[in-house]
């Protein structure tokens, strides 16, 4: 019966060890926008041709993709992207979660996501990652690893 007792302690406790707190990855969406907005125009002055799309939507379309990757990715569990501002309410969660931005690569004046990466800041720490992404389930992988550590 002891032994019994003992091994069922055991195994909550290994339960609960292996718990994980969740982690917010906020969008900087005014930087990448005016990232992608610095690319097109780069483009325009090199190619004397404008991008097909908006710098907005280009942004929008890199954020949707990496977010469906995320939601896909069993690594990703603990992880949730947040696309809005950041506010009274939220500033607490953004100094002490993480910060996501892209650098969008052009070509054929629209994204060439093999030309295009993530950068990923820790707030806490201040330490900074890097990545590509030309495959958006990769990255995902890759940010949501980081993340966890």
């Amino acid at each position: 019966m002891k032994l019994q007792t003992f091994i069922c302690i055991l195994f909550v406790g290994s339960l609960c060890s292996c718990q994980t707190h969740q982690t917010t990855i906020f969008v900087e969406q005014t930087l990448n926008r005016d990232y992608a907005k610095i690319a097109c125009d780069i483009y325009k002055r090199n190619h004397d041709s404008a991008c097909l799309r908006t710098p907005e939507q280009m942004t929008a379309d890199l954020e949707e993709r990496l977010a469906s990757a995320v939601r896909q990715d069993p690594a990703c569990r603990y992880v949730t992207i947040s696309h809005g501002p950041v506010g009274d309410e939220s500033m607490k969660s953004y100094l002490a979660g993480w910060s996501l931005t892209f650098d969008i690569g052009i070509d054929n004046r629209d994204i060439d996501y093999s030309n295009s990466a993530w950068h990923l800041l820790d707030h806490k720490t201040k330490k900074s990652f890097d990545g590509s992404l030309e495959n958006s389930a990769d990255a995902a992988t890759q940010i949501c690893l980081v993340t966890l550590r």
